[in-house]
């Protein structure tokens, strides 16, 4: 009986030592990201050159004359690499600017 219960403690000692050196299945695991700022404003119809951060002021008023689109972009990315077009200068305040964030992909060292 003493040889089993010592063979028992032996196993369960290699067992734990080896729970505790195997290497994680996440080991060497990366997730890319691409991080996006789009800037939006108010831009004229008729001339897209033209622009206003805020809602523009036109006597009288036209609402038509001018809608809300994107004026420049900043691209982080890990997979694609970085880009940008654009006004990312002039309109930055809270309200003109986008945020976003994706995985974009996983690379390991294995």
């Amino acid at each position: 009986m003493r040889k089993s219960l010592v063979r028992l403690s032996l196993s369960l000692l290699l067992l734990v030592v080896a729970i505790a050196t195997a290497p994680s299945a996440e080991a060497g695991c990366e997730n890319q990201r691409t991080r996006i700022v789009t800037f939006y404003a108010y831009v004229d119809v008729g001339n897209p050159n033209q622009y206003w951060c805020q809602v523009p002021i036109i006597s009288p008023p036209c609402p038509s004359c001018y809608s809300w689109q994107p004026i420049g972009e900043i691209v982080e990315s890990d997979c694609e690499g970085n880009s940008s077009w654009g006004d990312t200068t002039t309109c930055t305040g809270s309200g003109n600017v986008q945020y976003s964030n994706y995985i974009c992909g996983v690379i390991c060292d294995n």
